[in-house]
Order: C-alpha cells, then sequence, then structure tokens
C-alpha cells in the first residue's frame, strides 16, 4: 500500500497495479528527489532491505548501469502526467552488495500535485534460469532419443482423417533408411514399408487398438529399400485425444537379431529333437546288426566247432587222418571267430585309442589313403595330447565322419590333416581338394545328421566346429576344442609328411600346422 504522502484517488489507482503486477518487483520513487517513498514485499525480499531501509535510497543507490555506474541509466526524465513508458535493462544491488539483471518498466504519476515515479522490476535471472532449465530438458529429451535403439515419432489423427507425423525421431534414417522429413512429408511411407504378408496383421491390431484401448503394441516385418533388406521391428504406441484430434506417441524398435536369434534356437531344437530322434534308429540298427553278427558269424562258427569236438570225441581214435582235418578245420574256425570278435569290438570302440588321439588320426588317415586310394598326408608335433576318454572318442568321431565324407561325396585326389595345439585348445583340420561342400544358405534347409552329430559332439566338448569352402578349393573341416585343465604332458616332436601309414619323414621349414 502506497504511503499516505498520495493522494486517495491516486493510492487507489497505484494499488491496483500493485496488484495487478504483485509477482514483479515494485518501487514508487519520489519524481523531485529520486528516494524510494514506497515498495511492494516481493521488491524487499529481493533486495533484502526493509521499507524503511529502502526510504533511505535513491533511485541510483539500486539501479546500475554499465560497469555499476548509475550514469550508464536512462535519466528519469518521464513528464508528470504523461502515459509513456521507459524501459530498459539494467542491474539491481541488493543490500549485500551482490547485482542481478533485471528489466526495467518506468512511468509517472500524480499525487497532490507531486509527481512520483513507478518502477516495475522484472528479474531476468529467472527468465534466464528457466530457459536454461528448459533448453537442458530438451537437451536431455533429445539424447534420450536419440540414444533408443529404435526410432521415436508422433502420429496426428484430425477430425477430417488427416495424417501428419509432428515429429520424427532422426533415428529414423539408421533404422528404415529415411530421413525424417521424408517421412513427415508423406506418412503413408510407414504403412507401404510393411511386407505385404504383414500388412493385414497390423490393420487388425490397428483397428483393435482404436476399438478396445489406448495402447498398440505390433511385430511385423518391413523392407528397407536403402539396403535392400527385411528387418523385423516392435511398434508400441499409446493414443491420446486432444481438441485437435487423436494423437498417437510411439516408438519403433529394431528386434530384427532377437527374432533371428530366436528362430536360429527354434531351428536348432527342431535339429536336436531330429537327430535324438536319428540316433536312437541308428542305435536300434547297430543292435540289430551286431545281434546278426553275434548269431550268424560267431554263433555259427561256436556251433561248427562244437559239432567238430563232438565229432573227435566219438571218432579220434578210429581215424587219425580225418581226426586231423577236423582239427585243422575247427583251427581255422577258431581263427574267423577271433577275427570276428575283434572286428565288431573295433567297430564298438576302435582299440587304436588306447594308444592315444595321435596315433588315431593317424590311423584313419592310413584307412582312408587303403580304402580310396586319395593321396592323404598326416601332419603333426604331437605325441600326445591331454584328452579324456570323452574327449578322444568325440574328436575321433568327428574326424572318422569327415574323412568318411570325403570318401563318399567330395571326389578328391588328396587330403590335408593337420594335428595341433595352441593357447590350452586342440585343432584339428581337414582339407581336401574336392568339388567342395554343399553349405546350407537358407535357415529352412535341414542339415544332414553327419553335420548335426559334429557340431553337436565339439558344442558339448565347449568347442568350436565349422566347415567351409578351402582357399584353393574343396572343403575345410576345422575342429577347435579345449584341452583338459590342470594336465601336461603334450610331447614335441618332428612333423611327419607322407603318405598314411608308409614311412614317415621329416617336414621342410614352414609346411604342416605349424603350431
Amino acid at each position: 500500500m502506497i504511503g499516505t504522502q498520495l493522494d486517495t484517488k491516486s493510492r487507489s489507482k497505484l494499488s491496483r497495479l500493485l496488484l495487478q503486477g504483485s509477482f514483479n518487483e515494485i518501487l514508487v520513487f519520489d519524481a523531485t528527489t529520486h528516494r524510494v517513498v514506497e515498495a511492494n514485499r516481493a521488491a524487499r525480499i529481493h533486495l533484502q532491505y526493509t521499507l524503511q531501509e529502502l526510504k533511505q535510497l535513491g533511485f541510483q543507490d539500486i539501479f546500475v548501469g554499465a560497469n555499476d555506474r548509475a550514469d550508464g541509466l536512462p535519466q528519469l526524465s518521464v513528464n508528470p502526467g504523461s502515459t509513456s513508458i521507459k524501459s530498459f535493462d539494467c542491474s539491481l544491488r541488493r543490500k549485500n552488495g551482490m547485482t542481478s539483471l533485471a528489466e526495467v518498466r518506468l512511468f509517472s504519476e500524480q499525487g497532490n500535485g507531486r509527481p512520483f515515479y513507478v518502477v516495475i522490476i522484472n528479474d531476468l535471472n529467472n527468465r534466464k534460469v528457466s530457459r536454461l532449465v528448459r533448453n537442458q530438458r530438451e537437451s536431455d529429451y533429445q539424447a534420450l532419443v536419440s540414444n533408443i535403439p529404435g526410432m521415436a515419432y508422433q502420429v496426428h489423427c484430425a477430425p477430417d482423417g488427416t495424417v501428419t507425423l509432428p515429429f520424427v525421431s532422426a533415428n529414423s534414417r539408421m533404422l528404415l533408411g529415411i530421413k525424417p522429413q521424408a517421412l513427415q512429408a508423406k506418412p503413408g511411407l510407414l504403412l507401404d514399408l510393411i511386407v505385404p504378408e504383414d500388412v493385414a496383421s497390423y490393420r487388425k491390431a490397428l483397428a483393435e487398438a482404436n476399438g478396445c484401448h489406448l495402447a498398440f503394441n505390433w511385430e511385423g516385418r518391413i523392407w528397407v529399400e536403402a539396403w535392400k533388406d527385411i528387418k523385423w521391428i516392435n511398434i508400441r504406441t499409446s493414443r491420446r485425444e486432444t481438441s485437435a484430434g487423436t494423437v498417437w506417441d510411439g516408438i519403433m524398435l529394431n528386434i530384427t537379431q532377437s527374432k533371428l536369434a530366436k528362430e536360429e534356437l527354434e531351428r536348432s531344437k527342431e535339429e536336436l529333437r531330429r537327430l535324438a530322434l536319428h540316433i536312437e534308429r541308428v542305435k536300434e540298427e547297430e543292435r540289430k546288426r551286431i545281434a546278426r553278427e553275434v548269431h550268424d558269424e560267431l554263433g555259427g562258427n561256436l556251433t561248427a566247432i562244437k559239432i567238430g569236438v563232438s565229432w573227435l570225441t566219438r571218432n579220434a581214435g578210429k581215424d587219425k587222418s580225418r581226426a586231423d582235418e577236423r582239427l585243422k578245420y575247427i583251427d581255422e574256425v577258431v581263427d574267423s571267430t577271433l577275427d570276428a570278435i575283434h572286428r565288431i569290438s573295433s567297430d564298438l570302440r576302435p582299440s587304436i585309442l588306447d594308444f592315444g588321439i595321435v596315433s588315431a588320426i593317424q590311423w584313419l588317415t592310413g584307412q582312408l589313403c587303403r580304402t580310396t586310394g586319395i593321396d592323404c598326408r598326416f601332419f603333426t608335433k604331437l605325441k600326445q595330447v591331454p584328452l579324456d576318454d570323452d574327449a578322444s572318442i568325440a574328436v575321433f568321431r568327428i574326424a572318422q565322419e569327415a574323412m568318411t565324407n570325403i570318401a563318399k561325396h567330395a571326389k578328391a585326389s588328396s587330403v590335408e590333416v593337420n594335428l595341433g595345439m595352441k593357447h590350452d585348445k586342440l585343432h584339428l583340420v581337414i582339407s581336401d581338394n574336392g568339388i567342395g561342400p554343399k553349405l546350407v544358405t537358407s535357415r529352412k534347409r535341414k542339415r544332414s545328421f553327419g553335420v548335426i552329430g559334429m557340431s553337436e559332439r565339439a558344442s558339448a566338448l565347449g568347442g568350436v566346429f565349422f566347415i567351409e569352402p578351402g582357399p584353393d578349393g574343396g572343403t575345410r573341416v576345422s575342429l577347435e576344442i579345449p584341452l583338459i585343465s590342470g594336465k601336461s604332458g603334450s610331447g614335441m616332436k618332428e612333423e611327419t609328411q607322407g603318405k598314411a601309414g608308409s614311412r614317415r619323414k621329416p617336414l621342410k621349414a614352414g609346411e604342416g600346422l605349424g603350431v
């Protein structure tokens, strides 16, 4: 409230001004002395003075111009009774000596024939802080949107059905290969990107969202023309109604990797199921084969031996020459029986494994050379490898399957087998110069049981197995498995080469596996 030196009419008018501008700081100065005669509460709080202290101050004690000099301020020259308003920026000096930027509006007023100046102050520091806060929030928002692994956007549906995109994040270029401006210019591109097979499901999900709830969640495929590729995306939006129409705030995420991983997992599960069934069938067939061999060969031989022994029991003293012939026949049957036993036991578990995996792989290479006539060469520096029985059998069976495939399908004239160790891992590489692998390039194609079996054996050992074209043609089969921790004893010997099974000779420098 203005002091008593103002008349009632002026006091009422000034009071209204104070009320209307109560969020600002307001000071009233005597136009003659330039001293404060009134101040509202906001001004007193900001300047840290009491009203009595302010009345001892003049205009130049509070307002400071350039370089803290009052003479840089506009002169208080508004004519008394004039309706003009003078505006300028300056600094306010508080009681503690600190200053702050302010916007000042000054106009004149009359009271009891005396002129007064009314000064309304707007603190620019608060405005600056607010602007900085808004800018920081905008910066944080932009940083958040730009780091989303997808695209944020907003769709506006006007009452007349017009669809616009008020906002599209810059990530649209990374996700869709389209600039935000292009999408905003042609909103229909979003729907055009969806592959034809998935459009129906998209429209259905959108119709359900419009009719039943405010959320929209859809997964499907889009065609990205920029990379000639199909991506899986997930669209999540929420709907809100405004006076200007319906607004959808959404985000589009790239879920291609997770989808492909899920498909790969499903494919692997299906392969394992097929492999398990195949193994059961193979086991049953193997049981039948062993049963037939035991029954037909071993059983027949044992029956022949029994008949021969029975005949000898009855006639040994009657006809010596015939008895000798019978004994010779029985001896031959016994030898045949022993050969059959060795063959059957070798099929179940090759005895060569008792001499270690190095000897076993060399033996396999020799078998391939002898049975096919292929020029087979075995390279290694190793004497022993610290593998347990399960790992040795797995490595042996992988090598056996690889060589069987070479014999059946490769049409190769030469094969190289490399066995070595590096960084506590066993490396086995089998290369041929044949027609090359028939690689499975489609995720829907079924791989052969042999390849699946080799891959699963390697995985069970914590290793890696893969088949690839050789650098000079043919096929390259690679196996890498970790060795048993805490064991040593793998000796080193000179690398050897030559046809497997023949006398081995030292390799020249640079030949062989080189590990």
